[in-house]
Order: C-alpha cells, then sequence, then structure tokens
C-alpha cells in the first residue's frame, strides 16, 4: 500500500462492506484522501469485483460526464466513434427541400451507457462504479443546463443503481468534497440519494498521520523527532496532503521540534504560495455562493479570529451585517453549507475551522 494510504485499511475495509449491500456517498473535505482511496480500490479490489473510476469534476454538461463515464469503461468504444454512431448517416438530401433524413434516429446516452454498463455487467466480476467530485458535476449541470437536468442526473444515476438486469444490481460510490445536500437542496433532489449510505471519510488516525509525516521527512533524507510529528499532525488537521506539504518544507530537512514545523508552516504561507489554498479558498467559495460572498466571507473571518470555536450567533451577525437584507435564516443556512462543505466544523455551540493551516491561510488571504 502506498504511504499516503497508511491508517487506511479500516476504511478500505468498511467500504468494500458497505458495498456488498448498497452503493456509498462517500464524503469528505478536500485532501483528505478520497482520491487516493478510489484508486486504491482499482488497484486492489476483493475477489469478484471490478471497480471503475472517473473523476468528473470540471465537466460541465450532462453529456461530457456521460461521455467521460463511458471512455472510463473497460473495452468501452472511444468517444469520438461513440459519437458517430449518434448521429448517424445522411441517406437522403432534398436538395428542393433542402431537407435531410437521417438513416437512424440518436441514441439516448442514458441508454447507451446502461448498455455499456450490461456489458461489463456480464464479465464474471461485479462492477463499482465509483465517480469522484460528483456535486460539482451536478452543480454545473445546474448552472448551464438548469434545475431539470441536474435532478434528471442524480434520478437516472439512482435508476442505474437500481436496476437489477444489470448483474444483480450495479454498485457506486460517489464522492465529494463539498456535501450532495447543499447542491440537491435547491434541486428538490434528496429522494434521489435515500438510497445511498453515507461514510465520512475522517482525518488519519493521530499515529498513522505522524508516521506519515516521518516517513515523508525521512524519504527526504532528514531526521524527525516525536514531537514534530505531532505538531505537523495537529497543524495539517489529519490531511495525508497537507503532512507531506508540510514536511516537503521542513528548513533543513530535520524536523526536530515544533519549531520546525512553525518554520514550515510559515514556507506554505508565503505569498507566492497563496493559490495553493485557492481552490478550496476564495476561488471556491466564489464558484459555491456566488450570490452571498461578502457574508461568506464576513462569517468565515470571525470564526478565523481564534482558534476557539465561535458563537453560531456571533457568525449569523458578520454574515447579516456583511449583506444588508439577508435574513436570520439564510445566514444560518449558509453557515450550514460551510460545515456541509467542510470548511468549518460544529463544536461546543460553536463553530470552528476543521484544518488550523487554512485558517490561518484565511486570515492572510482569504478575506
Amino acid at each position: 500500500m502506498v504511504v499516503e494510504l497508511l491508517g487506511r485499511d479500516g476504511d478500505l475495509r468498511r467500504l468494500w462492506s458497505l458495498l456488498e449491500d448498497c452503493s456509498v456517498l462517500l464524503t469528505g473535505p478536500r485532501r483528505i484522501g478520497k482520491t487516493a482511496v478510489l484508486k486504491e480500490m482499482v488497484r486492489l479490489p476483493p475477489p469478484g469485483w471490478r471497480p471503475v473510476r472517473v473523476d468528473v469534476q470540471g465537466l460541465r454538461t450532462t453529456e461530457a460526464g456521460l461521455a467521460a463515464i463511458r471512455s472510463a469503461l473497460p473495452g468501452s468504444e472511444s468517444v469520438a466513434a461513440e459519437v458517430r454512431r449518434q448521429v448517424g448517416r445522411v441517406s437522403k438530401v432534398d436538395v428542393v427541400g433542402v431537407g435531410l433524413e437521417r438513416a437512424s434516429a440518436p441514441r439516448d446516452t442514458w441508454e447507451v451507457l446502461r448498455s455499456e454498463l450490461d456489458r461489463v455487467a456480464r464479465s464474471p466480476a461485479r462492477p463499482v462504479l465509483l465517480i469522484d467530485e460528483l456535486p460539482w458535476w451536478v452543480e454545473a449541470i445546474h448552472r448551464v443546463e438548469g434545475a431539470g437536468a441536474a435532478r434528471a442526473t442524480l434520478a437516472r444515476l439512482r435508476r442505474l443503481r437500481e436496476d437489477e438486469g444489470l448483474s444483480g444490481g450495479l454498485r457506486m460510490v460517489l464522492t465529494g468534497s463539498i456535501g450532495l445536500g447543499p447542491v440537491t437542496r435547491g434541486l428538490d433532489a434528496a429522494e434521489e440519494l435515500n438510497d445511498l449510505e453515507r461514510m465520512e471519510l475522517p482525518p488519519l488516525p493521530r499515529v498513522h498521520g505522524e508516521a506519515l509525516f516521518e516517513a515523508s521527512v525521512s524519504g527526504r533524507g532528514g531526521s524527525c523527532g516525536p514531537a514534530a510529528a505531532a505538531e505537523a499532525y495537529t497543524m495539517a488537521g489529519g490531511s495525508p496532503h497537507w503532512i507531506k506539504m508540510l514536511a516537503n518544507r521542513v528548513p533543513g530537512g530535520d524536523a526536530d521540534g515544533p519549531g520546525a514545523v512553525q518554520s514550515a508552516v510559515e514556507a506554505l504561507l508565503k505569498p507566492r504560495l497563496a493559490d495553493l489554498f485557492d481552490d478550496q479558498g476564495r476561488a471556491h467559495l466564489e464558484r459555491r455562493h456566488p450570490d452571498h460572498v461578502n457574508a461568506v466571507r464576513a462569517a468565515l473571518s470571525v470564526v478565523a479570529a481564534t482558534a476557539d470555536p465561535t458563537p453560531l450567533s456571533a457568525v449569523l451577525s458578520a454574515a447579516m451585517k456583511a449583506q444588508p437584507g439577508l435574513g436570520r435564516a439564510d445566514a444560518r443556512r449558509l453557515a450550514l453549507d460551510l460545515v456541509a462543505a467542510f470548511l468549518l466544523e460544529a463544536e461546543d455551540d460553536g463553530l470552528a475551522f476543521r484544518n488550523p493551516l487554512f485558517r490561518l491561510w484565511w486570515l492572510r488571504y482569504g478575506g
């Protein structure tokens, strides 16, 4: 197993166990290791399973996502060949009427996908479709094609999961670093997800996160003490990605104490590296909340002001003050969306940043 998956054995076993009975919605913050887990599922599946992974983040339409899924299936046709087949051939040209007749109508692309999945399902191993970052695709469809198309995408995916003709039922693992809840709330599509078992991928257990830091420092020819490893784990919030990023920036290569880790933190927060966090910072929030950017920024800024939990009332007040006309109920919904998107966590009747590194970044660059 690759070093990034230290401590994930139990998560992998639980995921495969859940798939015996149902499909799974795998959630967790960005950089927590969801994609690494999916890749490990593809690399080393248990006997009787045939996992197929596809990343749909950045795809903007229904057709683009379906084409990506089809092209990921083993032995599938190339996308170009499929397009040619769907367009069909022109069998008659009526010059006077300027009319065209097609020999055959294009097939519904969901039916094409179902047919391809049926072909894969006929193999001895049971297929499981791993769709990475599904919420981003659904949200993009909503923006580009409308709510009806986004809702239909979720409904058709569920129909495939419930299709017993696909060798006894197709399993899926759907992932997202933003919760599907906020995305589907505006679509009135909660029922399209209620067949899924929810599983959140947690931060690495401390013992494994510290071991990952030590291994990463050692891999660069340095040495590491236990106090440094403990500090790195805490500052990275248990994220394997940020643990490795800190290890790569330890000055001189040796992590002999917490001070070395704090120097690595400062190196990560230099202005020239500020965009390292932008995919979960400013750009991310502007995409997710285009009509409430000021309110979200104010809410995160008041939470970032202290490492202790900030009372929810203070968060709501900051959001409403930053965006006149925003009601308390809408402000509360925004705050809960930030929890669902894994930027904040609720604890002790207040809100706090999930990742200490990101909190420090927000203090310097986010607001």
